[in-house]
Protein backbone atom coordinates (compact mmCIF):
# COMPACT_ATOMS: atom_id res chain seq x y z
CA UNK A 1 0.00 0.00 0.00
CA UNK A 2 1.45 3.39 -1.01
CA UNK A 3 1.97 6.31 1.36
CA UNK A 4 -0.91 8.14 -0.34
CA UNK A 5 -3.27 5.23 0.23
CA UNK A 6 -2.19 5.07 3.87
CA UNK A 7 -2.73 8.82 4.27
CA UNK A 8 -6.16 8.51 2.67
CA UNK A 9 -7.13 5.71 5.04
CA UNK A 10 -5.70 7.58 8.02
CA UNK A 11 -7.69 10.74 7.36
CA UNK A 12 -10.82 8.77 6.52
CA UNK A 13 -10.48 7.12 9.92
CA UNK A 14 -10.17 10.60 11.42
CA UNK A 15 -13.38 11.72 9.67
CA UNK A 16 -15.17 8.60 10.93
CA UNK A 17 -13.87 9.24 14.44
CA UNK A 18 -15.18 12.82 14.34
CA UNK A 19 -18.60 11.46 13.38
CA UNK A 20 -18.51 8.88 16.20
CA UNK A 21 -17.45 11.46 18.77
CA UNK A 22 -20.18 13.81 17.60
CA UNK A 23 -22.74 11.04 18.17
CA UNK A 24 -21.33 10.42 21.65
CA UNK A 25 -21.71 14.12 22.51
CA UNK A 26 -25.48 13.67 22.48
CA UNK A 27 -25.10 12.64 26.14
CA UNK A 28 -25.16 16.38 26.95
CA UNK A 29 -28.82 17.44 27.40
CA UNK A 30 -27.98 21.14 27.19
CA UNK A 31 -27.56 22.40 23.61
CA UNK A 32 -24.79 24.83 24.61
CA UNK A 33 -22.84 22.07 26.34
CA UNK A 34 -23.29 19.76 23.36
CA UNK A 35 -22.16 22.49 20.98
CA UNK A 36 -19.07 23.19 23.06
CA UNK A 37 -18.28 19.49 23.11
CA UNK A 38 -18.47 19.33 19.31
CA UNK A 39 -16.21 22.36 18.96
CA UNK A 40 -13.82 20.50 21.24
CA UNK A 41 -13.89 17.44 18.98
CA UNK A 42 -12.68 19.44 15.98
CA UNK A 43 -10.27 21.47 18.11
CA UNK A 44 -8.64 18.26 19.36
CA UNK A 45 -8.20 17.01 15.79
CA UNK A 46 -6.59 20.27 14.69
CA UNK A 47 -4.31 20.44 17.72
CA UNK A 48 -2.92 17.00 16.87
CA UNK A 49 -2.13 17.96 13.28
CA UNK A 50 -1.35 21.68 12.96
CA UNK A 51 2.23 22.95 12.53
CA UNK A 52 3.90 23.82 15.82
CA UNK A 53 3.97 27.52 14.90
CA UNK A 54 0.16 27.54 15.04
CA UNK A 55 -1.87 28.21 18.17
CA UNK A 56 -5.52 27.16 18.38
CA UNK A 57 -7.91 29.19 20.50
CA UNK A 58 -11.60 28.60 21.15
CA UNK A 59 -14.36 31.15 21.40
CA UNK A 60 -12.68 34.42 20.54
CA UNK A 61 -12.98 37.51 18.39
CA UNK A 62 -10.67 39.23 15.94
CA UNK A 63 -9.84 42.94 16.05
CA UNK A 64 -7.70 45.45 14.16
CA UNK A 65 -5.67 48.48 15.18
CA UNK A 66 -8.56 50.80 14.25
CA UNK A 67 -10.65 49.23 17.00
CA UNK A 68 -12.99 47.18 14.80
CA UNK A 69 -14.03 43.80 16.20
CA UNK A 70 -15.55 40.70 14.68
CA UNK A 71 -18.36 38.65 16.07
CA UNK A 72 -17.32 35.70 18.19
CA UNK A 73 -15.57 33.01 16.15
CA UNK A 74 -15.70 29.40 17.33
CA UNK A 75 -12.09 28.45 16.54
CA UNK A 76 -9.19 30.73 15.57
CA UNK A 77 -5.74 29.60 14.46
CA UNK A 78 -3.11 32.23 15.29
CA UNK A 79 0.56 32.52 14.45
CA UNK A 80 3.59 32.31 16.71
CA UNK A 81 4.49 36.01 16.38
CA UNK A 82 1.33 37.55 17.76
CA UNK A 83 0.69 38.45 21.36
CA UNK A 84 -1.74 36.13 23.11
CA UNK A 85 -4.69 37.42 25.13
CA UNK A 86 -6.02 34.58 27.26
CA UNK A 87 -7.95 34.59 30.48
CA UNK A 88 -6.15 32.91 33.39
CA UNK A 89 -6.92 29.31 34.27
CA UNK A 90 -8.62 30.26 37.54
CA UNK A 91 -11.25 32.18 35.58
CA UNK A 92 -12.61 28.91 34.27
CA UNK A 93 -12.69 30.41 30.75
CA UNK A 94 -9.07 30.06 29.73
CA UNK A 95 -10.09 28.99 26.24
CA UNK A 96 -11.70 32.40 25.64
CA UNK A 97 -9.37 34.76 23.85
CA UNK A 98 -9.02 37.39 21.17
CA UNK A 99 -6.38 38.38 18.67
CA UNK A 100 -5.44 40.91 16.02
CA UNK A 101 -6.28 40.09 12.43
CA UNK A 102 -2.60 40.25 11.34
CA UNK A 103 -1.90 37.35 13.69
CA UNK A 104 -4.70 35.05 12.44
CA UNK A 105 -4.25 32.23 9.96
CA UNK A 106 -7.71 30.67 10.04
CA UNK A 107 -11.22 31.32 11.36
CA UNK A 108 -13.56 28.34 11.75
CA UNK A 109 -17.29 28.27 12.39
CA UNK A 110 -18.43 24.90 13.82
CA UNK A 111 -22.01 23.73 13.41
CA UNK A 112 -23.70 20.59 14.66
CA UNK A 113 -26.27 20.69 11.87
CA UNK A 114 -25.70 23.25 9.13
CA UNK A 115 -29.17 24.62 8.36
CA UNK A 116 -30.08 28.02 6.90
CA UNK A 117 -29.91 29.83 10.25
CA UNK A 118 -26.54 28.28 11.08
CA UNK A 119 -25.15 29.11 7.65
CA UNK A 120 -26.24 32.75 7.89
CA UNK A 121 -24.67 32.97 11.35
CA UNK A 122 -21.38 31.68 9.89
CA UNK A 123 -21.48 34.02 6.89
CA UNK A 124 -22.25 37.04 9.06
CA UNK A 125 -19.42 36.08 11.41
CA UNK A 126 -16.88 35.95 8.60
CA UNK A 127 -18.19 39.20 7.11
CA UNK A 128 -17.54 40.90 10.46
CA UNK A 129 -13.81 40.07 10.49
CA UNK A 130 -11.84 43.30 10.01
CA UNK A 131 -9.85 43.48 6.77
CA UNK A 132 -6.13 42.97 6.72
CA UNK A 133 -4.25 46.29 6.59
CA UNK A 134 -2.55 47.38 3.40
CA UNK A 135 0.86 45.73 3.77
CA UNK A 136 2.71 48.53 1.96
CA UNK A 137 6.41 47.71 2.00
CA UNK A 138 6.07 45.52 5.10
CA UNK A 139 5.35 42.39 3.07
CA UNK A 140 8.29 40.28 1.92
CA UNK A 141 8.76 41.08 -1.80
CA UNK A 142 9.04 37.34 -2.44
CA UNK A 143 5.25 37.24 -1.86
CA UNK A 144 4.35 38.60 -5.30
CA UNK A 145 0.64 37.81 -4.93
CA UNK A 146 -0.48 40.11 -2.14
CA UNK A 147 -3.89 38.48 -1.98
CA UNK A 148 -2.23 35.49 -0.32
CA UNK A 149 -1.89 37.82 2.66
CA UNK A 150 -4.91 40.12 2.19
CA UNK A 151 -7.33 37.17 1.95
CA UNK A 152 -6.30 35.83 5.38
CA UNK A 153 -7.59 34.45 7.63
CA UNK A 154 -8.67 31.31 5.76
CA UNK A 155 -12.37 30.95 6.54
CA UNK A 156 -13.98 27.57 7.16
CA UNK A 157 -17.43 26.27 8.00
CA UNK A 158 -17.27 22.78 9.50
CA UNK A 159 -20.48 20.88 10.20
CA UNK A 160 -21.18 17.35 11.37
CA UNK A 161 -24.47 17.26 9.46
CA UNK A 162 -26.14 19.65 7.08
CA UNK A 163 -28.58 20.54 4.33
CA UNK A 164 -27.89 19.45 0.78
CA UNK A 165 -25.27 21.50 -1.09
CA UNK A 166 -27.65 22.91 -3.69
CA UNK A 167 -29.89 24.37 -0.99
CA UNK A 168 -26.85 25.67 0.87
CA UNK A 169 -25.55 27.43 -2.23
CA UNK A 170 -28.96 29.04 -2.81
CA UNK A 171 -29.00 30.33 0.78
CA UNK A 172 -25.51 31.76 0.31
CA UNK A 173 -26.56 33.62 -2.83
CA UNK A 174 -29.63 34.97 -1.04
CA UNK A 175 -27.54 36.20 1.90
CA UNK A 176 -24.95 37.97 -0.23
CA UNK A 177 -27.63 39.54 -2.43
CA UNK A 178 -28.96 41.30 0.67
CA UNK A 179 -25.63 41.73 2.48
CA UNK A 180 -22.85 42.71 0.06
CA UNK A 181 -19.62 41.26 1.44
CA UNK A 182 -16.03 41.57 0.17
CA UNK A 183 -14.78 38.45 -1.56
CA UNK A 184 -12.04 38.02 1.02
CA UNK A 185 -14.60 37.79 3.82
CA UNK A 186 -16.57 34.90 2.37
CA UNK A 187 -15.97 31.23 3.29
CA UNK A 188 -13.08 29.50 1.55
CA UNK A 189 -14.14 26.01 2.58
CA UNK A 190 -17.41 24.40 3.69
CA UNK A 191 -17.28 20.86 5.03
CA UNK A 192 -20.18 18.64 6.02
CA UNK A 193 -18.24 15.75 7.48
CA UNK A 194 -18.26 12.57 5.39
CA UNK A 195 -20.96 13.99 3.07
CA UNK A 196 -19.58 16.79 0.93
CA UNK A 197 -17.06 19.57 0.70
CA UNK A 198 -17.29 22.92 -1.12
CA UNK A 199 -13.80 24.29 -1.77
CA UNK A 200 -13.42 27.78 -3.17
CA UNK A 201 -11.12 28.32 -6.14
CA UNK A 202 -8.43 30.98 -5.86
CA UNK A 203 -8.37 34.29 -7.68
CA UNK A 204 -6.78 32.61 -10.70
CA UNK A 205 -9.43 29.87 -10.78
CA UNK A 206 -8.68 26.17 -10.58
CA UNK A 207 -8.87 22.92 -12.51
CA UNK A 208 -10.66 19.95 -10.96
CA UNK A 209 -9.28 16.42 -11.16
CA UNK A 210 -11.53 15.61 -14.11
CA UNK A 211 -10.17 18.60 -16.02
CA UNK A 212 -13.14 20.90 -15.47
CA UNK A 213 -12.20 24.57 -15.21
CA UNK A 214 -13.45 26.27 -12.04
CA UNK A 215 -13.92 30.06 -12.43
CA UNK A 216 -12.06 32.38 -10.04
CA UNK A 217 -13.55 32.49 -6.53
CA UNK A 218 -16.22 29.95 -7.44
CA UNK A 219 -16.97 26.83 -5.42
CA UNK A 220 -16.36 23.30 -6.58
CA UNK A 221 -18.50 20.65 -4.96
CA UNK A 222 -17.38 17.14 -4.18
CA UNK A 223 -19.68 14.72 -2.40
CA UNK A 224 -19.52 11.15 -1.19
CA UNK A 225 -21.38 9.97 -4.30
CA UNK A 226 -18.41 11.09 -6.40
CA UNK A 227 -15.52 10.46 -4.00
CA UNK A 228 -15.91 7.61 -1.54
CA UNK A 229 -13.24 9.15 0.69
CA UNK A 230 -14.53 12.73 0.70
CA UNK A 231 -14.13 12.81 4.48
CA UNK A 232 -10.42 12.14 4.18
CA UNK A 233 -9.92 14.66 1.37
CA UNK A 234 -11.75 17.47 3.15
CA UNK A 235 -9.77 17.11 6.40
CA UNK A 236 -6.46 16.92 4.56
CA UNK A 237 -7.44 19.95 2.45
CA UNK A 238 -8.27 21.92 5.60
CA UNK A 239 -4.86 21.17 7.11
CA UNK A 240 -3.03 21.95 3.86
CA UNK A 241 -4.67 25.36 3.59
CA UNK A 242 -3.85 26.28 7.18
CA UNK A 243 -0.26 25.15 6.60
CA UNK A 244 -0.08 27.36 3.49
CA UNK A 245 -1.40 30.31 5.51
CA UNK A 246 1.28 29.61 8.11
CA UNK A 247 3.89 29.91 5.35
CA UNK A 248 2.61 33.31 4.20
CA UNK A 249 1.74 34.99 7.51
CA UNK A 250 5.27 35.39 8.93
CA UNK A 251 6.38 37.28 5.81
CA UNK A 252 4.48 40.36 6.97
CA UNK A 253 6.06 42.63 9.55
CA UNK A 254 3.50 43.76 12.09
CA UNK A 255 3.75 45.29 15.53
CA UNK A 256 1.44 46.09 18.40
CA UNK A 257 2.95 49.60 18.61
CA UNK A 258 -0.16 50.99 16.94
CA UNK A 259 -2.32 49.55 19.71
CA UNK A 260 0.07 51.02 22.26
CA UNK A 261 -0.28 54.45 20.68
CA UNK A 262 -4.07 54.23 20.86
CA UNK A 263 -4.16 53.03 24.47
CA UNK A 264 -5.93 55.63 26.67
CA UNK A 265 -3.67 57.08 29.34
Amino acid sequence: MSIYERLRDYFQDQANTLADEKAASKVFPNAADAGAAREGILAAFLTRHLPTRCELIRGGFIFDFLGSESRQIDLIVTNDLTLQFKLPAESGQQDKSFNCVEGCYCAISVKTNLNKAGLIDSLAGFASIPPMPDPGNRLNPMITNRHLFLDLPFKVVFAFEGIDPETLHAHMNEFYAGSPTPQNRRPDLIIVNNRYVMARAGRAGAVSRNGTRVPPLDYRLTDVKVWKYVGAWSLMYLLVKIQEAACVGPHFFFSFAGFLDNLPV
